[in-house]
C-alpha cells in the first residue's frame, strides 16, 4: 500500500513537470532537486503573500515550519543517497514521499488562503 501511495505521489509530481513544459525528474537526485526547488518556490510565494497582506504572520510561520519538516525529509534522503547503501534507494523514496505529502498540504493551505 505504501509503495502504491509513493508511486501515486511520484506520478503526480512527474505529470506536473510535464504539464509545465519541464523535463520530468527521473533519478532520485533529480527528484530531490525538484522537491528542494518546490520548497523554495513555496517559501517565496508565502513571503510575497505575507508582504501583500494575503496571509498572516501566523500563517507564514506555519508555512515555514511545515517546509522545514519537508526539507528535513529531503535532507535525510540526500544523506541516504550519498551513503550508497543497499537500501538507500528505498530510503530516498520514503523520504521523498514524506516531503511530497507535506509539500502538497502546504500548497493546499496556501491555496485556501488565496495564494496563487
Amino acid at each position: 500500500m505504501k509503495r502504491l501511495f509513493l508511486a501515486l505521489i511520484l506520478a503526480v509530481t512527474l505529470a506536473g513537470c510535464s504539464n509545465l513544459g519541464l523535463a520530468p525528474a527521473q533519478s532520485p537526485s533529480q527528484q530531490l532537486a525538484y522537491a528542494y526547488g518546490t520548497i523554495s518556490a513555496i517559501r517565496t510565494s508565502a513571503a510575497q503573500a505575507l508582504g501583500a497582506g494575503t496571509i498572516s504572520v501566523a500563517d507564514a510561520k506555519k508555512v515555514l515550519a511545515d517546509t522545514d519538516t519537508a526539507k528535513a525529509s529531503l535532507d535525510a534522503g540526500k544523506a541516504a543517497l550519498a551513503s550508497g547503501t543497499a537500501n538507500s534507494q528505498a530510503t530516498v523514496a520514503n523520504d521523498l514521499a514524506t516531503a511530497s505529502q507535506v509539500i502538497t498540504q502546504v500548497q493546499s493551505f496556501l491555496t485556501s488562503k488565496g495564494v496563487k
